[in-house]
């Protein structure tokens, strides 16, 4: 029987709506206050393991951002996870592995919660082995917003790209663009030819155009894209190696969420080159572009 049909006021329908409605919302907003809390906790920890190796902190070059959605947070932590079991593995020989994935029935902010907390506890683990007591936790911070969080995620990485032996090369952002070309699919565009003198500037640049088609293809598919202010990230001047496979990997998760995981990815007609230089890369990430632009049109 329709509510109005039974005598509730028509007011009263309203409430009953707006709070099934809110109450997804506000449980997000609080996952993303927990989110914030043990990624500045983690922040601590980053930058007392950071003092302890005499690594210089990184100028920060805060990410522009209007809109995300809680499936960039649980990209970016799996990111983070990365970049401290790098350097556990470096610093004190630790096992490499793969962060956890999002599978399960939770929510995209509680998986990213779950990978923090991993990342955390094996950076509380290193900093145990160097002789080094953990950092205070901070204050809580007042009313965490989820793409201020993400910003702040993205400079957490950059201070651990810092702070790593063995920087980001050009040949591991080029698999994550062979990964995402796979995961688009057959017709596969022509390799261009291979331009000299590119940069890591110029990589992520190529990537920053990748991720405007990204951007139009999703807002046809209603889905809520990465809101990054593409023309101010043109500017940066000051990127490295380690910011452009940063965005790959950030490209490559939201191509995947965009057209689906595939097991039966076709093998690429590109053949691999036995160095790869930047120049590489960016031709790489020229087809990508194309294949792009074919799913945003």
């Amino acid at each position: 029987m329709p509510l109005r049909a039974a005598g509730i006021p028509a007011f009263a329908v309203w409430l009953f709506g707006g709070a099934l409605f809110a109450t997804p919302l506000i449980a997000q907003e609080a996952r993303v206050a927990e989110v914030a809390q043990a990624l500045a906790a983690m922040r601590a920890d980053v930058d007392e393991l950071r003092f302890v190796m005499g690594a210089p902190v990184v100028a920060p070059a805060r990410w522009s951002v209007n809109s995300a959605g809680a499936r960039h947070l649980f990209y970016t932590s799996q990111t983070l996870f990365r970049k401290v079991n790098r350097l556990a593995n470096e610093l004190a020989a630790e096992p490499m592995t793969e962060p956890p994935g999002h599978d399960g029935p939770e929510g995209a902010a509680s998986a990213a919660l779950n990978v923090l907390a991993l990342a955390h506890a094996e950076l509380r683990a290193l900093l145990e082995r160097v002789g080094t007591e953990p950092a205070p936790a901070p204050a809580p911070a007042a009313n965490p917003v989820l793409a201020d969080t993400l910003v702040q995620m993205v400079e957490t990485s950059r201070q651990l790209n810092a702070m790593l032996v063995h920087e980001y090369r050009p040949t591991e952002t080029y698999e994550l663009v062979r990964q995402a070309i796979r995961h688009l699919g057959e017709p596969f565009p022509p390799l261009p030819r291979l331009v000299g003198g590119v940069t890591p500037t110029g990589i992520y640049q190529k990537l920053l155009d990748c991720y405007r088609l990204v951007w139009q293809a999703e807002r046809r598919r209603d889905m809520r894209p990465l809101g990054l202010n593409l023309r101010r990230e043109r500017r940066r001047v000051d990127v490295e190696a380690s910011d452009a496979y940063d965005l790959a990997q950030l490209l490559l998760a939201d191509i995947a969420y965009m057209v689906g995981r595939r097991e039966d990815a076709p093998v690429l007609p590109y053949r691999r080159p036995p160095y790869v230089y930047s120049a590489h890369v960016h031709r790489l990430a020229s087809v990508l572009e194309a294949q792009l632009g074919a799913v945003a049109r």
